[in-house]
């Protein structure tokens, strides 16, 4: 396990709501983050990852305005 010695921080609100690849990161999952190519990648098989998008549900979005 590589250690990062520079606080980092990762939006992945945005893409996690539309069903991006930071949507089905689970506990435990190895990922690459590239953060000059501005890229995560989850290193798990095909067969699992596709498993992973069939079963996802996109949030409820919530509305504020009263």
């Amino acid at each position: 396990m590589s250690q990062i010695s520079h606080e980092l921080y990762v939006s992945a609100a945005p893409e996690a709501a539309i069903g991006g690849i930071a949507t089905l990161v689970q506990d435990g999952d190895e990922i690459e983050l590239d953060i000059s190519a501005r890229s995560l990648e989850l290193k798990v098989s095909g067969e699992e990852e596709a498993q992973r998008r069939i079963t996802w549900q996109a949030p409820k979005l919530h509305n504020d305005k009263s």
